[in-house]
């Protein structure tokens, strides 16, 4: 009985053996093959990055003021979400306006966005007029773009851009004052603005929102729907600033110093 026993013992301790070395086996086969599709290519949910300066996913549509005089305006394709996050494959996608055209007089267009790198696509949107009971042209009051990645994910960005001076702003000022403050009602989505300020004024260098000043410009960042107050510092206190008007993406104080 205890030679039946041991032999049974052992053949039980030989099938945990192998099953052990059947489980290892087949976790480097698994790794091996993950390896491999890595390598070729295949890029897991989490990698994968289809972005935008201007558009947002489906649920989140933005919508932007442009100038109603403007010709054209840009829209930015991104394969990354920031400096560390970029998507490893290539992102084949198509973008669609409705209410202008695209590069070359199209409504839409397709294109890739090559892995490797962070990458950028500039798109340039020609707003669109429609016939007038006339026989003239009026202009369209509202273009849609949107973009989709069809490979290797599907991912759809929208947005709406409303041809209106729809933002407004003031400019608030007393005299014997070294500075004064600029203040933006805002109505639409995350952008930025253009500022044009006269000789001898600057924005707050200490505002995070505020970037690339020369030559009396600047540009500030709207964070989208809010009211947003900017610090403007004057050389000389005897300097006068004053404005109040709409405005879609640019702002023009050059005349109001004196």
């Amino acid at each position: 009985m205890n030679k039946i026993r041991r032999k049974r013992q052992r053949a039980a301790l030989m099938l945990i053996t192998a099953a052990g070395i059947m489980l290892s086996l087949a976790g480097i086969a698994a790794a091996r093959y993950m390896k491999q599709e890595s390598q070729s290519g295949v890029v897991e949910a989490q990698t994968f990055y289809f972005t935008s300066d201007l558009l947002k996913e489906d649920g989140g549509t933005a919508a932007y003021f442009i100038d109603p005089m403007a010709q054209s305006f840009t829209i930015e394709l991104y394969n990354f979400a920031d400096s560390e996050r970029v998507t490893s494959a290539d992102i084949t996608y198509r973008v669609s306006v409705t209410g202008g055209t695209v590069e070359g007089g199209d409504t839409g267009i397709q294109g890739t966005i090559k892995a490797g790198e962070k990458s950028t696509v500039p798109i340039s949107v020609i707003p669109a007029d429609k016939p007038e009971g006339g026989g003239g042209t009026v202009e369209l009051e509202e273009i849609r773009v949107v973009a989709e990645s069809v490979f290797p994910y599907k991912k759809t960005l929208t947005g709406v851009f409303k041809r209106q001076l729809g933002n407004q702003y003031v400019v608030e000022d007393e005299s014997g004052r070294n500075a004064a403050v600029l203040t933006m009602v805002c109505a639409d989505g995350e952008k930025d603005i253009t500022v044009t300020l006269p000789s001898g004024v600057i924005p707050d260098e200490a505002d995070i929102r505020v970037t690339g000043y020369k030559d009396n410009k600047c540009t500030f960042h709207s964070p989208g729907y809010g009211i947003y107050s900017l610090v403007l510092l004057k050389s000389e206190a005897d300097i006068g600033l004053s404005g109040k008007d709409s405005f879609a993406d640019a702002i023009d104080l050059s005349q109001s110093g004196g």
